[in-house]
C-alpha cells in the first residue's frame, strides 16, 4: 500500500509538471511564449509516438520472457528509436523547419526518459520509475525558475532545458545502469522479434491518442495568433490535470481489474469514481473566477476572459474521457485490446472528416474544442456498444457451462 501511495504522489507531480510548466511560462513569459511552448511539445508527442513505434509495452513484453535481460532491450529500444529519428528528420525539417532543432532536441529527451522509466519497471522497480520522473520534473521547473531569475529570454530557456535535462538523464543511466555484460545480439533478435509481433497495435493505439491531443494546437498555430494558442493550451492543461489523475488511477486498478472474477462489478466501482473525479473537476472550473486567472498569472482581462468561456465548454470532455477510459480498461482486461483501437481509430477518422468538411475555413478555439468533445462521444458511443456485446457475450458463455 505504501508503494501504491508513493508511486501515485510522484507520478502525479511528474505529470502535472508540464501543467505547472506551461502555467509558469504564462507568468514568467506570457500567453505568446506559452503558445510557442504548447506548440513545439504538440508537435514532440507525435514525433516521439512515431520514434518510440510502440516498443514501450513490447519492452515489458519481452522482458517478461527474458527476464534478467532488461539492459540489452533498453539498449536495442533506445537504438531503434534514435535510428527512427535520423531517417525521418529531412520531415522534421520540411514541415516544420523553425522548431526542427528543438523537435529533435526535445524528442531524444522524452523517448529516452520513457525508456528509463520503463525499463525500471521491468526490472521491478516501480518505485524507481515514478521517482526518476518526479526528479526530471524537479530539474526541468529548476531550469526554468533559474532562466527567468537570470533574465533569461523564453527563446534561450527553450535551449537550454533540453540540453540541461539530457545531461541529468545521461547521470542517471551511468549511475544506475552501469556493470554487467551487454548481449547486443538476444536484445536485437528478441526486441525485433517483439516489434513484427505486438509494436503495431501499441503503437496505432498511441498515434491516435496522440492526435486527438496534439492536432487542435498543431493546426491552430498556423492560423491564429500564438496568444490565442498560448490561452487555449492553458485551458488543455488545466483540464488535463483532472484525466491524469483519471490516468493514474486507471494505471492502479488495472491489475485489480485483470485478476477479478467479476470484472463487470469492478466496472462499475471504477466507473462510479471517475464520474466523481469529473464532478469534482466540473464543479472547480465552474467556480475558477477572472480575478484569480489576472492576479496569479498577469494576463489581460480580455485572455482571461477568452479563458473561461473556453473552460466553460470543455470542461464537460472530463465526463466523456473518464468513461471511455473505464469501458477501454475493460476491453483491455478481457484481451480485446483491437475493440478498443477501432472504436478510437473510427472516433478520429470521423472527427477528421468533419473537420476537412466543415470547419478547415473557420479554425478558432471554440470549433477546435467542440471537435475535440464529439471527438470523445463518438468513441463513448463505440466503446459502450462493444463493452455492452463483450458483457453479454460471457453471460452466454457462463450459460453454456
Amino acid at each position: 500500500m505504501k508503494q501504491r501511495l508513493i508511486f501515485l504522489v510522484t507520478n502525479f507531480f511528474a505529470r502535472f509538471s508540464t501543467t505547472l510548466m506551461s502555467l509558469l511560462i504564462l507568468r514568467l513569459y506570457g500567453l505568446e511564449s506559452t503558445g510557442i511552448f504548447s506548440y513545439v511539445l504538440s508537435v514532440v508527442a507525435i514525433v516521439v509516438i512515431i520514434c518510440e513505434f510502440g516498443m514501450n509495452q513490447t519492452f515489458l513484453i519481452q522482458s517478461v520472457r527474458l527476464n534478467g535481460f532488461q539492459k540489452e532491450l533498453l539498449a536495442i529500444r533506445l537504438a531503434i528509436s534514435f535510428i527512427i529519428l535520423i531517417i525521418l528528420t529531412p520531415v522534421w525539417f520540411i514541415f516544420f523547419d523553425k522548431i526542427a532543432y528543438l523537435i529533435i532536441v526535445f524528442s531524444v529527451l522524452f523517448f529516452t526518459i520513457n525508456a528509463v522509466s520503463t525499463y525500471f519497471i521491468a526490472v521491478d522497480s516501480v518505485i524507481a520509475s515514478a521517482a526518476i520522473r518526479f526528479f526530471f520534473s524537479l530539474v526541468a521547473l529548476a531550469i526554468l525558475l533559474g532562466s527567468w531569475l537570470n533574465k533569461l529570454e523564453f527563446s534561450e530557456f527553450i535551449h537550454i532545458y533540453p540540453f540541461s535535462s539530457i545531461l541529468f538523464l545521461i547521470f542517471i543511466m551511468a549511475f544506475y545502469l552501469k556493470g554487467g555484460g551487454v548481449n547486443y545480439e538476444l536484445g536485437i533478435n528478441s526486441m525485433c522479434r517483439g516489434i513484427v509481433r505486438d509494436s503495431g497495435k501499441f503503437f496505432l493505439s498511441g498515434i491516435i491518442l496522440s492526435l486527438s491531443a496534439s492536432l487542435p494546437i498543431i493546426v491552430m498555430e498556423s492560423r491564429v495568433s500564438l496568444a490565442v494558442v498560448g490561452e487555449f493550451s492553458v485551458v488543455l492543461r488545466m483540464v488535463m490535470v483532472f484525466y491524469t489523475v483519471f490516468s493514474i488511477i486507471s494505471q492502479l486498478s488495472f491489475f485489480e481489474l485483470l485478476k477479478s472474477t467479476s470484472k463487470v462489478y469492478q466496472l462499475g466501482i471504477q466507473t462510479l469514481g471517475f464520474m466523481f473525479i469529473a464532478i469534482v473537476g466540473i464543479l472547480f472550473l465552474s467556480i475558477l473566477p477572472e480575478s484569480l486567472l489576472i492576479n496569479l498569472f498577469s494576463i489581460s482581462e480580455e485572455s482571461a476572459k477568452n479563458i473561461i468561456s473556453l473552460l466553460d465548454i470543455l470542461k464537460y470532455i472530463l465526463i466523456f474521457q473518464g468513461l471511455n477510459l473505464t469501458l477501454g480498461q475493460y476491453l483491455a482486461a478481457n484481451a480485446k485490446v483491437k475493440y478498443r483501437l477501432f472504436a478510437q481509430s473510427f472516433a478520429l477518422s470521423v472527427s477528421m472528416l468533419l473537420f476537412i468538411l466543415y470547419l478547415s475555413e473557420i479554425i478558432n478555439p471554440i470549433n477546435m474544442i467542440y471537435l475535440m468533445i464529439f471527438n470523445e462521444a463518438v468513441a463513448l458511443i463505440l466503446l459502450s456498444f462493444l463493452v455492452t456485446m463483450e458483457i453479454f457475450k460471457s453471460k452466454l458463455y457462463r450459460r453454456s457451462l
